[in-house]
């Protein structure tokens, strides 16, 4: 059985396994991209032309679900959290 560790989240601290935390935050980062990616796109199509922020959203929805866009989020994060977790491990030492 897998090890457990601590994932904390705001008011509480929840016991999974390694793999599920990894998950986890690999599904946190790649959703906090894809909100910055709105916010500059929104940010861009209100200063060029004269429409607001929901109107953005299917153009938005069309670039983030490429599956180019989605694999270079996906990998993003997934190095990142390698790399800090391996950092962290290596400091211990």
């Amino acid at each position: 059985m897998a090890e457990k560790t601590v994932f904390a989240v705001p008011g509480r601290r929840i016991q999974v396994a390694r793999p599920v935390k990894r998950a986890m935050q690999i599904a946190i980062a790649v959703t906090l991209t894809a909100a910055a990616i709105f916010i500059l796109m929104a940010g861009n199509g209100m200063l060029q032309a004269k429409t607001s922020a929901l109107k953005m959203i299917p153009q938005w929805m069309a670039f983030v679900t490429r599956p180019d866009i989605l694999a270079t989020m996906i990998i993003t994060a997934m190095v990142t959290v390698a790399v800090v977790y391996w950092m962290r491990d290596s400091e211990r030492r």
